[in-house]
């Protein structure tokens, strides 16, 4: 791969995310019907209508069932091999805590300790919404 293709592939995926979590969190996109999510995603090189589709109905679950969106695998804190991904437990906490204070939560993969620290943080009141 090339710088550039490295770059673009790069900016999908941060585009995707940040798509992904506007719809799961009900934000008010210009226009959030199907089509023009699936125009979204083309525009950025995400052409694949099965995958697209696929995509979609994921957001509406995670939308329909009030949890947080999902991030990409590429953001990961720490090697995988030397962090432990947060507990699913934490992150349903984490989510029904930021949605009771009015929080978007965390947009990158936690590990089990940041976790605990964003839990701490939302419980003490002391938590700044902003990407760990």
């Amino acid at each position: 791969m090339t710088a550039l293709s490295d770059a673009v592939h790069a900016g999908q995926t941060r585009a995707i995310d940040a798509l992904g979590k506007a719809y799961v969190l009900n934000r008010k996109l210009e226009n959030d019907d199907d089509d023009n999510i699936f125009g979204l995603l083309t525009e950025i090189g995400a052409t694949d209508k099965d995958e697209q589709a696929q995509l979609l109905s994921c957001w509406k679950l995670l939308r329909e069932l009030g949890s947080i969106p999902p991030v990409s695998a590429s953001k990961g804190t720490g090697s995988p091999e030397t962090a432990e991904k947060a507990s699913q437990a934490q992150l349903d906490l984490i989510g029904r805590l930021c949605r009771e204070k009015g929080f978007d939560g965390p947009t990158v993969p936690l590990t089990k300790a940041k976790a605990h620290e964003v839990i701490d943080s939302l419980k003490a009141g002391t938590y700044k919404d902003e990407p760990f």
